[in-house]
Order: structure tokens, then sequence, then C-alpha cells
């Protein structure tokens, strides 16, 4: 014991002996402050590294699926014209055609130019009708994701099982289980590509009509008005009595 409160003792005044001045602790702080200031993007990633700082979940990113709708007047005579020219427009942005009829035309373009798809379809007539909906499946795609990992989990351990089988009853109702789940499993993918891909790419639907020619309003000759009686300045003529001889 009297060794211990030597030895403390002794190393006591060399810690008070090496204490670093307080003055240099301000300097740091300004350093580190003027770092900062000067990169930016070096503090949002300290930010995001650091303890407790929430982090993104990419399966959480919305899942839009969009789809729009045109209705276009054409020349009756260009109808066929006008449908061509929506089918070249969408796969001159990278989309495909779904189908056609002779006034009717849908395609799907790549979502990141589905405004740019519109506007330059409405351009192709003259647009009467229009408009835009949005679906999220953000959501739905999100328990797919869990769903789905929590199934290959099963299978995984189903796996483990089906390795240590000791007879033939065993694997046949292990095996049976591994393959309503793997069923499981290709169903959820199935339905997380199809959320994928149409959210990738959007739906147009074209709707055209003729244009109404317009009537041109033929005049006949404007009517006649009827000749008015002539009045005569003259009294003595109305007196004779050939004043109606005088009149048309």
């Amino acid at each position: 014991m009297p060794a211990a409160d030597v030895g403390a003792g002794a190393v006591a005044p060399a810690a008070e002996a090496e204490a670093p001045s307080p003055l240099p602790a301000p300097a740091v702080a300004a350093n580190a402050t003027s770092d900062a200031s000067v990169d930016p993007s070096q503090g949002s990633q300290q930010a995001k590294s650091a303890p407790g700082a929430p982090k993104l979940d990419p399966t959480l990113a919305p899942l839009l699926i969009y789809e729009g709708a045109l209705q276009l007047d054409v020349p009756a005579a260009s109808m066929t014209e006008s449908v061509e020219a929506v089918i070249d427009a969408a796969e001159g942005l990278g989309g495909f055609l779904l189908k056609r009829t002779d006034s009717h035309v849908e395609v799907r373009v790549p979502s990141q130019h589905f405004r740019t798809a519109m506007k330059a379809i409405s351009k192709l007539g003259d647009a009467t009708g229009r408009s835009v909906t949005a679906q999220d499946v953000s959501e739905e795609f999100h328990d797919l994701a869990v769903r789905l990992k929590n199934l290959e989990a099963v299978r995984d351990r189903l796996e483990q099982f089906l390795a240590r089988t000791k007879n033939v009853q065993e694997a046949l109702q292990v095996g049976k289980e591994l393959n309503s789940v793997a069923q499981q499993i290709d169903q959820i993918k199935g339905r997380m590509q199809f959320l994928k891909t149409r959210a990738a790419y959007s739906v147009i639907r074209v709707t055209l009509r003729a244009k109404q020619s317009e009537k041109k309003i033929v005049r006949g000759p404007d009517p006649v008005p009827p000749a008015s009686p002539r009045k005569l300045q003259v009294d003595w003529i109305g007196r004779v009595g050939i004043g109606d001889l005088l009149s048309p």
C-alpha cells in the first residue's frame, strides 16, 4: 500500500509538468473551422459517417409509375402519317410501340424522357385533351423486398436441413417446404421486376381525331330593294291626273 501511494504521488507531478498550455486549443478549433468552410462536402461526409446519423435506404426511394394520355386533332388525310409520327417520336427517345389502330396508338418511353415525349407528341396536332397520372408503388416494392429477404433466409435454413436429413421421409418433407418457398421467391422477384419495369418506362396513349372541315358560307346576291315611288314636286301634275303615269 505505501509503495502504491508513492508511485501515484510520483506520477502526479509529471502529469502536471507535461500538461499542455491552454493557448493552442483555440488555434486548433480555428483551423478546423476554416477547413470546413473551404470544403463543405467534406463536412457533409463527416456528418453522414457520424455515429447516430440516419442512413439512407435505397429501397425506400420513390418508385412512381407515370401514364399519360393525349387527344389530338389532325387532318383527315394524314391520320396514318400522324400515327407513324407518334411512334417515331417515342422511338427517338428510346421508347417502343405497344399497340396501334387507325386512330389510336400506345407507346412506352423511358420515364426520364416522359415530359419531353408528351411535349413532342402534343405538337403533332391540335391537342384538345391531356392527362397525366402517377402511381406510387414505393411501399409495395419495399414490402416485397423485406418478404424476399426473409424467404431467402428460410430457404437457406431448409437447404441446411435437407443436407442433414437421415431418411427419405424427412427429405421429402423438407423438399416440399423448400419447393413452396422457392415458388414464393420467384413470384416476389417477378412482381418486383414488373414494378421496376413499369416505373422505368412510362405509357403514353394517344387518340387521334380527324379535324372538322370548315364549311364555307356562300352568299347570294344582295336582294334588290323595291323602288320607292317618286315624289312629284309640281302640284299641278297631280291635279291633272298624270302622276300615276310617271310613277314606276
